[in-house]
């Protein structure tokens, strides 16, 4: 089983990173749907979007579950 999502971490990431949803979802070979459904909770994540998409923004994909960036 998968453990609890954050999908605000997403999205604070990818804000923080100054990207645009579509930027990111190239970036990580991803729908743009797709993305959005991850980023409202609205899917779970797998391991793959996991590190792709944490790949795509510069930082573990630990960080993507366990926090915000830091403003």
């Amino acid at each position: 089983m998968m453990s609890p999502f954050q999908p605000a971490h997403i999205r604070a990431w990818r804000q923080e990173r100054g990207m645009t949803m579509v930027e990111l979802a190239a970036k990580a070979g991803m729908d743009q749907g797709h993305l959005s459904k991850l980023e409202r909770g609205l899917l779970q994540y797998t391991q793959q979007n996991l590190e792709s998409l944490a790949a795509a923004l510069g930082v573990t994909p630990a960080a993507l579950l366990e926090s915000e960036p830091s403003k």
